[in-house]
């Protein structure tokens, strides 16, 4: 069964939202990890909340574009709503980072996604989970792509704890 690894991340109401998001992805996939979550600052917006970002690892038989479908899904159940403010708050962010050993650059589609060298916030929870991680279409560790030092630090303690917690269960 590949494995796949999802970006997450909430500015509206995050104890709530990424354990419910969490929940719906159970539908469908197995989730087998995930690192801690941060406590990271808006891109662009000191005004609003911050975020609170990890990774999860899934196993699952879908499709690519389809778990995408599914996480978009899963956004919308939750409340998200798209507009043209790529910055605005987001009760969930679910993001397709990873699918087994498969670079796609497709229309609507491109994985490994470009925020996992881009975003520490990304880069470093991915590296937590697999710490020998080799980055698809590179050859190389994903360690040595990412930027010393330059990971997130401020850890939400209690929505790790619950994200762990229902992951045992």
């Amino acid at each position: 069964m590949p494995t796949a690894y999802i970006g997450v991340g909430s500015n509206v109401a995050p104890e709530e939202n990424v354990p419910r998001a969490l929940d719906l992805l159970k539908g469908f996939a197995r989730v087998t990890a995930s690192s801690r979550f941060y406590a990271t600052e808006p891109i662009g917006r000191p005004d609003q909340a911050p975020y609170a970002n990890g990774v999860l690892r899934i196993e699952t038989d879908i499709e690519p574009f389809e778990i995408k479908e599914r996480l978009r899904a899963i956004e919308s159940i939750l409340g998200r709503r798209r507009t043209p403010d790529r910055f605005a708050p987001r009760t969930i962010d679910l993001d397709l980072l990873l699918y087994g050993s498969r670079v796609i650059a497709e229309t609507g589609l491109v994985v490994p996604s470009p925020e996992i060298l881009s975003r520490g916030f990304v880069g470093y929870p991915l590296l937590e989970i697999e710490p020998g991680l080799v980055l698809p279409g590179t050859g190389r560790p994903l360690r040595e792509h990412l930027p010393p030092g330059g990971g997130p630090s401020r850890v939400n303690e209690s929505l790790t704890r619950e994200v762990a917690r229902r992951i045992e269960t």
